[in-house]
Parts: C-alpha cells; sequence; structure tokens
C-alpha cells in the first residue's frame, strides 16, 4: 500500500515540474529581426528561422539565463496568444514583464506599441524545430536561410545588450521608442492627462522615468540630444519601465537625435522652456541662444561619444 508520506512527496514532485506562469507588462521591442539596428543580441544569434524572426523577445536581465536562448515562451494578452522565441535580455523591463517583437505584440494584445497585461510562460517552440541553446551547434548544410540559430562570439554585456571586446562602464541615459504619433497613442490617455496639445507637440513628445516624473514637469520640454543632433519634446507622461535617466520619446523625436525610430540609444537631455530658450529676459536671448546652441553641439557631442561605445 502507499503511504500517505509517499504520495505527498509524489504530488510535490509533480507540482514542481509544472510550467511557472509569469505576469507582467508586455512592451514593444521592435518591428523586425533582421531590422534590428543593434546587430546583435544577448543570446548571440545572427539568423533564425522565418518564423521567429518575426516573433521573438526579450526576458527581463533579472530573469535573463543564458539557458533560456533559443528557448520559447507562450504570451497571452487581451486578444490571444501567441509564440515567441527568446533572443535577447531586456535591461529596462521589471520581473515578469516581457519585450516583444512588434508582430507577437500585436497578434497578442491588439497594440503595436505601449505596455499591455500579459501572461507568459516557457513551452516547446513547436515549430519542426528542437529547441536551440547558446552551446548547440546547429546542423545540415541546406540552401538559402539557416533555419538554425546561430551563435555568435559576443559577450561583454553592456546595459541591454553583449558586446565583444573590453567591456566598458556606461555613463550614459537611454532614449527609447514610445509611440508613433500623439494622436494615435494606443493608451488613450497619459499621466499629465492631456488631450490636445497642439500639431507639433504631437509629433515630438516624451514620457520621463516615474522616478524623476512630477506633475510641475508636465508641459515642459526636453532637450534631446543623440549622435545625429538636439531636439525639443514635450513631457506629457510618465515611463515606468524606464531606468533613472532614461527618456520615452516618440519615433519622430528619437529619430531626429538619433537616426533610429525605435530601439535604445544613448542621449543626454535637460529640461528646458518649449522655445528653446530658457526662462531669460528679451534683452539677453540673443547672448542665451549663443549659449543653448554651444550646449547643444556639447551635448550633441557627448552622445556621439557615448554612441560609440556601441560601434
Amino acid at each position: 500500500m502507499v503511504s500517505l508520506r509517499s504520495l505527498l512527496v509524489a504530488l510535490f514532485c509533480t507540482a514542481g515540474f509544472a510550467a511557472a506562469k509569469y505576469s507582467g507588462d508586455g512592451t514593444a521591442y521592435s518591428d523586425d529581426y533582421e531590422k534590428d539596428s543593434t546587430g546583435f543580441n544577448a543570446c548571440g544569434f545572427g539568423d533564425l528561422a522565418d518564423k521567429w524572426e518575426k516573433y521573438f523577445c526579450a526576458l527581463p536581465n533579472s530573469m535573463f539565463e543564458n539557458g533560456h536562448c533559443g528557448r520559447c515562451v507562450r504570451v497571452c494578452g487581451a486578444d490571444s496568444c501567441v509564440v515567441a522565441k527568446v533572443v535577447d535580455a531586456c535591461a529596462s523591463c521589471s520581473y515578469g514583464d516581457i519585450d516583444l517583437s512588434k508582430r507577437a505584440l500585436k497578434k497578442s494584445t491588439g497594440y503595436e506599441w505601449d505596455r499591455k497585461a500579459v501572461t507568459w510562460s516557457f513551452v516547446s517552440c513547436d515549430s519542426g524545430e528542437e529547441e536551440s541553446s547558446p552551446k548547440k551547434k546547429s546542423g545540415g548544410k541546406g540552401k538559402g536561410k539557416k533555419s538554425s540559430d546561430r551563435q555568435s562570439k559576443k559577450k561583454c554585456q553592456y546595459g541591454r545588450w553583449k558586446k565583444s571586446g573590453k567591456c566598458k562602464k556606461a555613463k550614459d541615459v537611454d532614449g527609447t521608442a514610445y509611440s508613433g504619433d500623439g494622436e494615435k497613442d494606443n493608451t488613450g490617455f497619459n499621466a499629465c492627462g492631456f488631450g490636445s496639445i497642439g500639431d507639433h507637440w504631437e509629433k515630438y513628445y516624451a514620457a520621463v522615468p516615474e522616478g524623476m516624473f512630477k506633475k510641475s514637469k508636465c508641459g515642459k520640454c526636453a532637450n534631446v540630444c543623440g549622435a545625429d543632433g538636439c531636439v525639443l519634446a514635450k513631457v506629457v507622461d510618465a515611463c515606468a519601465s524606464c531606468s533613472y535617466g532614461d527618456i520615452d520619446l516618440s519615433k519622430r523625436a528619437l529619430k531626429d537625435a538619433t537616426g533610429f525610430e525605435w530601439d535604445r540609444k544613448s542621449v543626454t537631455w535637460e529640461y528646458t522652456s518649449c522655445d528653446g530658450g530658457d526662462s531669460s529676459s528679451s534683452s539677453s536671448k540673443k547672448s542665451k541662444k549663443s549659449k543653448k546652441s554651444s550646449s547643444n553641439r556639447k551635448l550633441a557631442e557627448e552622445a556621439r561619444q557615448l554612441s560609440n561605445l556601441f560601434d
């Protein structure tokens, strides 16, 4: 006869092997794997099978392990569930969040951008190929695009991404992509409670980290400088996933400052008046404008130097 103790042990072991489920926010990673402007990822993968170059994801740094590279997750949102392959780590994600390709986020939540509640768990990739790992070699000599994951020799992690070569300490902050256009903001609301903010600012707007957000900053502008130049963006929201010092920009603003419509790019920024100057009198505006221009050039140069860390 089976003892009560043996039965309890068996039940405990069975429960231990049940797939863990996580709850958090699903966020937008990028549009297409082949167009990843970083050129690399924390798993060191190159080509993926066609399906996974549309449905891929990054796990929070706190949950990322090399053993998860190439595994798949089933992500369920308000619209449906989708399976995505783990290819990267996300430094700005909180425990339980998951950073999804735009295609995967849209299919699971109905939105290509924004933060949406999801649940997720590890599953078999169920794609006709075995789950890959960073140490697994690809086999076969098929023609065309390889269907197996390929790991490159990138060892040094810098924030969200890993790089080869000597590691450098990061002193910069990141500009990230908020959404495409103010009037099409999927959330329908923002922390500042703004409705219409004018044609120009509905293309150039920003969210600051929750740790730096104050209502008194609503409607003020940030002068953001990246590798391509400087741009003014109006503060309309708070960003829960941003680290202290980061800034979440509209796609137009991020493109003008860094040359990229999405991704995380090094920037410097400071608060300023929305006309590009500060609260100076008219008699000193010319002098202030000259100083501001010099400051912008300095900030842009700092951002370019910081951006070189990724080259």
